[in-house]
Formats: C-alpha cells, sequence, structure tokens
C-alpha cells in the first residue's frame, strides 16, 4: 500500500528558502518569529529576482548596442559579403577599418583548375571536391596556384570552418608570409614572415593596431559558418610589404556578421622580387582534431 506523505508543500517550499538563505546569506530565519521571518524571505527573494532581471536585460542592452553600432555607423545589412566600412570601433578598444577598396585590376580572379597539391596530402572528399581535409598525421597541407601573382594585388577568400576546435586555415606565399586564421582555436590571428631566401616564414609580425602578434577576433567564429577574407598587399616606398585583411564572419550567438580587420607591415625577404605563388590549405600544429574546412572561394573542380 502506498503511504501518503503528510508533508505540507508549502512548509517545505519554506524550508527550503530557509535552508538556501541560511546557506548563501548566513541569516539563521529560526532566531526571528514566524512573521518576520517571512517578511525577510519575501525581500530576499524579491531582490535575487530583481538582480537576475537587471543583469539579462544589462547584457541585451550591450549586446544589441555593440551591433546597434556597428550598423549605425556602417549603415550596411550584414547578410551579404559585400559589406564594407570605414573606421569603426569594436570591442575590446581595438580600431576595426574594413577599407572600401579599389579594386581596379588589381583584384585577382582565380580559375578553379588551377589549384594543384603543393604539401601534404589534403584529402578531397570528392562527392563535395571543395571539403579539404587534413589527415592526422599530416602536420600542413596546402593547395598552390599555378599562376604567380603581382606583389600589389586584392583578392577574396570565403569559406565555412568544421574543425573540432581549431579552424587552423592558413594563407601563403612561402619564403614572405604565412596567415593563420583561428591559430588554434576558433579566434586568434597570426602571421609570420620570412626575411631571407630559402627561409620559411617564421618571424611573427605585430598587429599594426593592437601591437599584438597574436591578435584575437571580437568573439569566437561560430563554427559550420561562412567566414569572408579581402586581402591586400602593396609594396612601399620604404621596401616594406604592407598587408590588410578584412574579415567578416558570423560569431557565436550573434545574428549579424561582423567585420573586424588587421594590418601589417615588414620588410619582407628579397625573394619578393621574383615570381609570388599563394597557397591556401590548412595546418596542424599541436592539435590531433579533425582539421577541415569547405572552401567556398576560390572554388576548386
Amino acid at each position: 500500500m502506498a503511504i501518503k506523505s503528510s508533508k505540507n508543500p508549502k512548509k517545505g517550499l519554506k524550508e527550503l528558502i530557509k535552508d538556501l538563505i541560511g546557506s548563501h546569506l548566513r541569516i539563521q530565519l529560526s532566531e526571528y518569529n514566524e512573521k518576520i521571518q517571512e517578511v525577510i524571505a519575501i525581500i530576499i527573494v524579491i531582490a535575487v529576482v530583481f538582480n537576475g532581471v537587471k543583469i539579462y536585460f544589462k547584457n541585451k542592452i550591450e549586446d544589441e548596442q555593440i551591433l546597434g553600432d556597428i550598423s549605425e555607423q556602417t549603415n550596411i545589412t550584414y547578410q551579404g559579403d559585400s559589406s564594407q566600412t570605414t573606421n569603426i570601433q569594436q570591442g575590446e578598444g581595438s580600431q576595426v577599418f574594413i577599407s572600401n577598396m579599389d579594386y581596379q585590376n588589381k583584384k585577382i580572379e582565380f580559375d578553379s583548375n588551377k589549384w594543384h597539391d603543393s604539401e601534404g596530402n589534403l584529402a578531397i572528399i570528392r562527392k563535395e571536391p571543395n571539403i579539404l581535409i587534413l589527415p592526422l598525421n599530416d602536420s600542413s597541407g596546402l593547395l598552390k596556384y599555378s599562376d604567380p601573382i603581382p606583389v600589389d594585388s586584392i583578392y577574396e577568400i570565403k569559406f565555412i570552418p568544421l574543425g573540432d576546435t581549431a579552424i587552423n586555415f592558413v594563407v601563403t606565399i612561402p619564403e614572405i608570409y604565412e596567415i593563420v586564421i583561428g591559430d588554434k582555436d576558433y579566434r586568434t590571428i597570426s602571421l609570420k614572415y620570412s626575411s631571407e631566401i630559402n627561409q620559411p616564414p617564421s618571424i611573427p609580425v605585430r598587429e599594426k593596431t593592437t601591437g599584438l602578434d597574436r591578435p584575437k577576433l571580437t568573439y569566437p567564429v561560430n563554427k559550420n559558418s561562412e567566414i569572408g577574407i579581402n586581402i591586400e598587399q602593396k609594396l612601399m616606398s620604404n621596401g616594406n610589404l604592407w598587408v590588410q585583411f578584412d574579415i567578416h564572419y558570423w560569431a557565436e550567438d550573434k545574428k549579424q556578421k561582423l567585420p573586424q580587420s588587421f594590418t601589417y607591415e615588414f620588410k619582407p625577404s628579397p625573394r619578393i622580387d621574383d615570381s609570388l605563388f599563394l597557397n591556401l590549405g590548412l595546418i596542424r600544429g599541436v592539435l590531433r582534431d579533425t582539421i577541415s574546412i569547405k572552401l567556398i572561394e576560390p572554388s576548386l573542380n
């Protein structure tokens, strides 16, 4: 036979509230009479609820202000990749400068037939030829564009990160520079350069605005979402190479595509006077997780 509980539910709730108040606020309600106990409990419950509501709306307003400020200053919608903006501020005090680039004849239009294996073994799933997977035993895998690119050039890359814990997408011109998007995570950016002929890029460069050699995106990139990168490079009159890449990405828990820019200047290897060949791919580093992307632009056959 089932035994009916003689406990009063209301009394149980009161006792629970008393225990919580005693353990967290160190107020022993049993020291007061029943009426005062109820008043104290009600006041504390109202205060906790009010504080929770206050925090919720504070966070909501801050998020809306960040996105609202970006939209107001740029007057654009980030659902497309044509987003351009000029000299805006975004998060952590870092300046964001997405240039309104004059492509003219400098923009490279890639031919999908001219991408070939350069280093490592990028496994390509034939049902989806643009999905690149770095095998677990390979440290890197690169695709090389068979035509040389000019020193002063602009090119665009779009891809979707699919890796477990890091993007580790590489854009490199051998013996000149190496850019890693999502370096060991979904947020960190790095650029290294080579100062000598026959030397791989290994010298970290500090980003001009932040002064960091491993700056971060304001928010982590949302996995399985498109990242658009516009990269511009030009040789300066002082012999330095100037590189800027503007990133448009979907961040975790954000409903708009966000822009961010990174600018670098460094003295490149004398190899800058030779033919430059662009390579795209993946790098593993110390990770043993899946490193993979879906390359949207340039496309592959």
